[in-house]
């Protein structure tokens, strides 16, 4: 009997389920894909949406339900699927809330930047490297896609398994092989960070692009184009790439990509993949180092690193924090501690969502799917 791998997607929204089509569209392999989901509704629908589009694939999926609170207990489905893969997609916060929803929570988000929700974007990823850690060890890879340039970082610091992210710097380099057909994705080599989905702020370096060992000049002008994309059209782009790269990794092949966090790291770089394992391979041109520098300032700006384990805040992110109580008179606290501020974010947030900027009460719907 031949082995058949299992893939366990956590999550249902747009993210999860556009890279669980490319994923099932793409599988060269008998493979099982397990949806997981808040709801049987959520579940029901991103297995229908991932399945109605292909006709036939040596892929099978299902789906499961299970309650991503803080305290979540990943370990049973570790332990009764017993995957290969564990690709998190979902987390306590999404990022499209502030574009939709007007309250006294999205408007602390403008001001105090996207470091400032790093907790709660890390909950579901630690959670399953824990259960990875506890029930699978080695034996199973574990692929982040929420926000990890700064979750896996953290992941590493805890000493829990991560391979490395989805998404980001991928997503980049996905959309310059739409731009540049003929070169394909996995022809270019780029070393980008989250922030560098923006325009990157005055005084910091902007992502690196090589084909082999030449470095790209003047890529800005491009990479602005991208940006100009609209965010919905970059998200299905990252993750139809993620899906798809899934698919060949299960093939055994080894693997030239562009992802983000690989084994830890803050942002991204290329790496060579394979099921054994995840490496950072940066063109002779450049050294480690000095990209690992250029990607902390970056993280500086959106207000948050991981250093010495510790998470470290700054800017604006800074000040939002000791405004709120969450930090006294430090800038820093234990990486064990993320939990703990993860547990007063939700709390200022159960308030503030309920509160517009005049001080009135009002309504929104919840959005904690990625």
């Amino acid at each position: 009997m031949h082995f058949v791998p299992t893939v366990v997607i956590l999550g249902t929204g747009a993210f999860a389920t556009t890279l669980g089509q490319a994923l099932y569209r793409c599988a060269e392999r008998p493979t099982k894909i397990l949806i997981v989901g808040r709801t049987t509704a959520r579940v029901a629908y991103a297995v229908r949406n991932i399945t109605t589009a292909v006709d036939d694939s040596p892929a099978h999926i299902d789906g499961t339900v299970v309650d991503f609170g803080i305290d979540c207990d990943l370990c049973p489905i570790m332990n009764k699927h017993q995957p290969c893969l564990v690709v998190t997609c979902t987390s306590l916060h999404s990022p499209y809330e502030v574009n939709y929803t007007t309250n006294r929570w999205t408007s602390l988000l403008h001001t105090a930047g996207f470091g400032f929700t790093a907790p709660l974007q890390s909950v579901v990823a630690v959670r399953a490297a824990e259960a990875i850690k506890r029930t699978a060890g080695r034996q199973c890879m574990h692929l982040n896609a929420c926000y990890p340039d700064l979750v896996n970082p953290l992941l590493r610091a805890l000493d829990l398994p991560i391979a490395c992210g989805l998404g980001n710097v991928g997503t980049l380099a996905a959309a310059l092989a739409r731009i540049y057909p003929t070169l394909g994705a996995n022809k270019l080599a780029m070393a980008a960070h989250h922030r560098h989905l923006k325009n990157p702020p005055v005084g910091t370096a902007d992502a690196l692009v090589w084909l082999g060992d030449r470095l790209m000049p003047s890529i800005t002008a491009t990479l602005n184009q991208v940006r100009q994309w609209p965010r919905s059209r970059l998200n299905g782009l990252g993750a139809t790439a993620s899906g798809t790269f899934i698919a060949r990794l299960l093939t055994g092949e080894r693997l030239h990509e562009n992802l983000p966090g690989p084994l830890g790291l803050h942002g991204g770089y290329p790496v060579l993949i394979d099921l054994d394992g995840c490496q950072p391979e940066v063109p002779s041109s450049h050294g480690l180092r000095a990209i690992d520098l250029q990607h902390r300032q970056h993280a500086r700006c959106e207000g948050v690193e991981v250093k010495d384990r510790q998470i470290v805040f700054h800017g604006d992110t800074l000040s939002e924090m000791h405004q709120h109580g969450m930090l006294t008179d430090r800038a820093r606290v234990p990486v064990h501690d993320w939990a703990k501020m993860a547990q007063q974010l939700l709390l200022l947030r159960e308030t503030y969502r309920i509160l517009p900027k005049s001080g009135r009460t009002t309504e929104s719907e919840p959005t904690d799917e990625c």
